[in-house]
């Protein structure tokens, strides 16, 4: 603005001393009015560049204003996410930590039945040895009066036959599953070899009693028995006793 007036005066001056001279001459008259334009143009020249100026400026505040706005904004996301992955964080601790506990008392609770059960088996067999002789004599009338029973065929012994056969499979597989148990915890699976042997026992003597009994069945009902009974009474059934598992390790 100042060089506008200095600029804006001295053409003034000149022009005022030109008119005042009678002699002043065309080409004096262009002169001045071609200095006049200069300095027009000169004074437009500079208003642009003040305005480009004050534009710059502007437009670098504008970009000064985004990028902080965008630096709030970003730090704001990276402080939520961080939160959010330190609640999961803590989520999941608390998790572990509560299954791990789970887990610990579980296993707490399995560790102490399996100890009462060995105190209840070691007390059963302390008791079935002090009862072995009277025992031996009541489980053999007990199976005399079970073969007795047997020789009648119906749907009861029938049902008790297959029942039999479900039983002595799942104590084999129990037995089998404690093939490689210590020695001195043998004492409760050579009570359930002795349950599997008597249930053996009672197996074939039900099918042994059917011998003679064909007036009984229908004759595809005498053959399908035939069947089961010879696969019953072959050989190969395992006595536990005489062979237990830890004979095959």
């Amino acid at each position: 603005m100042n060089l506008e007036r200095s600029l804006t005066s001295n053409i003034g001056s000149i022009a005022m001393a030109i008119f005042k001279r009678p002699w002043t001459t065309r080409k004096e008259l262009e002169e001045v009015r071609r200095e006049e334009q200069r300095v027009r143009d000169e004074l437009g020249h500079q208003k642009h560049l003040e305005w480009q100026r004050e534009q710059d400026k502007r437009d670098l505040q504008e970009r000064l204003k985004r990028e902080t706005e965008k630096l709030a904004r970003e730090r704001q996301d990276r402080a939520e996410y961080e939160a959010k992955v330190k609640e999961q964080h803590e989520i999941q601790e608390r998790n572990h930590r509560e299954e791990k506990a789970k887990r610990d008392e579980l296993l707490r609770q399995e560790q102490e039945l399996r100890d009462q059960e060995r105190r209840r088996a070691l007390e059963q067999e302390r008791r079935l040895q002090d009862e072995q002789p009277h025992q031996k004599v009541r489980a053999q009338q007990k199976r005399l009066a079970r073969i007795q029973q047997l020789r009648t065929i119906n749907p009861d012994s029938l049902y008790r036959l297959r029942e039999l056969i479900r039983q002595r499979y799942a104590l084999d597989v129990e037995i089998w599953s404690y093939r490689r148990v210590r020695r001195v915890d043998r004492g409760i699976v050579e009570d359930l070899m002795a349950k599997a042997d008597a249930v053996l026992v009672e197996i074939q003597a039900m099918v042994t009693a059917w011998q003679g009994t064909e007036k009984l069945w229908t004759g595809p009902e005498w053959i399908k028995a035939q069947e089961i009974r010879d696969r019953l009474l072959a050989d190969g059934k395992r006595q536990w006793l005489s062979n237990p598992p830890w004979n095959d390790e």
